[in-house]
């Protein structure tokens, strides 16, 4: 397969310079280091891919929603949603990486090379652990099991007593790990730099979470990146948004197994949607690869969004702007948020998913940098400097009415509350997520 990539039009090195560079220095450009593909800016209960990295302003709500993390001047705060208390945990200082580990009080962070499990409930330190460049966290769904990405290996340790259970060589820098629905894990690594045929690609284990037995390995012509896996845990998804080669790459992983099943043109990450029956990537006009349909290639628009069927992989297509997209599904499914990071002007999209039509969002160009979804799918919350509120039927946002300057956002699944904190680390504030008035505020 013929596979022409974004590199070829624009370097590596310039797409992530513009986000970073620019992020960096704060102004209308700040991309997070996501530029293009499935947006990872969107803020939700729970643990995020590779852990929660609690960026100025970021707010990670427990599973429940009911209590939450996030950092002020180097320190780390916990607090519950409906605003009652807020306060320093112990005298922890801001993980570098947090995840929360699910039916406990506790979580398991990573700071300074070590690892460490912190029990809420009693107010201290469980255990502790050597992890010296460790990149990558994830926590088993049931709270047994951590795993720990490295630059050549990965770790699984107990989640309640810090006991190593088994160490996975990976021969590359860990990209992305996931726990699978089968007790397995897979972890998706670079391949070999030393080797200019390796170079590009991802070397792609499934391991057993109990003894790290490996089940499968395979080498994927595609380079390492986050891989998102369908809900019944028999598909992922591994794309790119900048590499040499730039497919999206499907891999069976039944019975343990790690196969590429088939590859299809398109840039990434992909997007999932929540049910796992949709798959969205996008395509570029201006780079054609063997399978992108002719009125693509003819089109006057050059980015198209592609959606696929995740069982079938046929997939259809439609124009949707002329600057790199982003894009997330909101929590049912039915439509897609787009924005375009690299176009300062441009206005937000709504994609009606069924129907493929797309609708201009009425409002200022705001851009997807930090925002939540209501749990009911019909606002999103987006902080960019101050609040607003999206109406996703009627394509239309407006500013929330708080004058202040914000940094960070989260939605809890109940009530719903809006709990957002300031850019000047003052405060946090708890909004009623339909009427958008204060119910508390806390300052640190």
């Amino acid at each position: 397969m013929r596979i022409t990539t974004l590199a070829q039009r624009f370097s590596p090195g310039l797409l992530l310079g513009l986000a970073m560079t620019a992020g960096a220095c704060g102004n209308e450009l700040d991309t997070r280091g996501n530029i293009g593909g499935a947006n990872q800016n969107v803020r939700r209960v729970g643990n995020l891919p590779g852990g929660w990295l609690l960026g100025k302003g970021d707010i990670a709500l427990h599973f429940d929603g009911k209590s939450f993390l996030t950092v002020r001047n180097g320190k780390l705060f916990s607090g519950t949603s409906d605003g009652s208390s807020l306060g320093a945990v112990g005298s922890l200082s801001a993980p570098e990486r947090l995840a929360f580990v699910p039916g406990r009080s506790a979580f398991v962070a990573l700071k300074d090379g070590k690892l460490f499990n912190f029990d809420q409930s009693k107010g201290e330190q469980a255990w502790e652990s050597s992890a010296l460049d460790a990149r990558r966290l994830d926590v088993s769904p049931d709270g047994r099991r951590v795993v720990v990405g490295f630059s050549t290996t990965a770790r699984v340790l107990d989640a309640d007593t810090g006991a190593e259970l088994s160490v996975i060589s990976t021969g590359g820098p860990v990209r992305d790990v996931d726990f699978l629905n089968n007790g397995r894990i897979l972890i998706t690594a670079e391949g070999s730099h030393t080797d200019a045929a390796e170079a590009n690609s991802s070397q792609i284990r499934v391991v057993d979470a109990e003894n790290g037995e490996e089940t499968c390995r395979s080498t994927v012509n595609n380079c390492a990146g986050e891989v998102e896996v369908s809900p019944d845990g028999q598909t992922a998804f591994l794309s790119p948004t900048v590499c040499n080669i730039d497919p999206v790459s499907v891999l069976s992983l039944a019975d343990g197994g790690c196969e590429v099943r088939e590859t299809t043109p398109g840039f990434g990450p992909v997007a999932l949607s929540p049910d796992g029956t949709t798959v969205v990537a996008f395509l570029d006009r201006d780079l054609p690869a063997d399978g992108v349909p002719a009125d693509v290639l003819s089109s006057n628009t050059r980015f198209h969004l592609m959606f696929m069927d995740a069982k079938t992989l046929k997939f259809t297509t439609m124009p949707v702007s002329d600057d790199l997209p982003r894009f997330a599904f909101t929590p049912d499914g039915k439509s897609l948020l787009v924005d375009l990071p690299l176009d300062p002007l441009a206005s937000l999209k709504v994609v009606d998913v069924a129907a493929k039509k797309l609708r201009e969002v009425k409002g200022p160009p705001l851009k997807l940098n930090a925002f939540s979804f209501s749990p009911d799918s019909s606002r999103a919350f987006i902080v960019d400097n101050q609040l607003f509120n999206l109406d996703l039927a009627g394509a239309a946002v407006r500013a929330n009415g708080l004058n202040l300057p914000l940094a960070g956002i989260n939605v809890t699944p109940e009530g719903p509350t809006v709990v957002v904190s300031q850019a000047s680390d003052a405060a946090l504030v708890f909004l009623d997520a339909i009427s958008g008035t204060e119910k508390a505020r806390k300052t640190y």
